[in-house]
């Protein structure tokens, strides 16, 4: 395993560790842009400073740095959200009087309906402390008193368990959006691709060198030829960042 894949093992390490084991193998993030939230990214960091730290001393890449692609966007896909109970049901108490009303409750069980696939009745089925009414004269029901039901409140606290911190999305691992592609030889198999790129180009392409040092001169010309023909004629216009043509090697 070269270094590189030392550093994934490692990252996953570190997610077992705050996250459980996963129950699925953990993939390695696509090679292609990937926007990254600076107070998200902070977090990571909080979460794992040691980690950091360690890894901003090292010169060259070290089979324990942080790899920050992995755990940025896992981190961001397991982050719980970390609401109380009380908060998930207050949030329902539109008024904020601290009270939740006979349309407020019906809203919070709507919600307890969809998740549970099975109505609490919570407008019609909740005691109050107040005026000594009975359970079949609906209420407004202070949260607190909400919580005191012991069936309601083990599923809120089932609810605030899993509530995630971050939405997400994972494209389709079939994407045409991201496509990486392993040079090596002349007859690897992009050299095959080179004409499905030129017809069908992908959002995002990864073209990695792994060209072998002992190979014949000539098919090393051939392929960078190759290569340089396909990526002139997907981006014809030269980037700011590229060298000036008299200053190519």
């Amino acid at each position: 395993m070269d270094v590189f894949g030392q550093t994934l093992a490692y990252a996953n390490y570190l997610l077992d560790d705050a996250f459980g084991e996963a129950p699925l193998e953990r993939k390695v993030p696509a090679h292609a842009p990937h926007l990254v939230d600076v107070e998200i990214m902070q977090e990571v960091v909080n979460k794992w400073r040691e980690e950091h730290e360690r890894t901003s001393s090292h010169y060259f890449r070290h089979p324990m740095d942080l790899q920050y692609q992995s755990v940025y966007l896992y981190y961001l896909m397991n982050a719980k959200r970390g609401r109380t109970s009380f908060e998930f049901a207050s949030a329902f108490d539109a008024d904020g009087d601290g009270e939740l009303s006979k349309r407020e409750l019906r809203y919070l069980d709507a919600v307890m309906t969809h998740i549970f696939s099975s109505s609490l009745n919570m407008s019609f089925g909740l005691d109050s402390d107040q005026g000594g009414r009975g359970r079949d004269e609906p209420l407004p029901v202070r949260v607190e008193s909400l919580l005191r039901d012991e069936t309601v409140a083990a599923k809120i606290d089932e609810i605030v368990a899993k509530e995630k911190k971050y939405e997400y999305e994972i494209l389709d691992a079939d994407s045409d959006d991201v496509r990486f592609y392993m040079i090596r030889d002349a007859k690897s198999a992009i050299m095959n691709d080179l004409e499905k790129i030129r017809a069908v180009p992908p959002k995002f392409m990864c073209l990695n060198d792994d060209l072998d040092v002992a190979l014949p001169p000539d098919e090393r010309a051939r392929m960078l030829t190759e290569v340089r023909e396909l990526l002139e004629t997907l981006y014809p216009y030269r980037s700011p960042f590229e060298l000036p043509l008299e200053e190519e090697d």
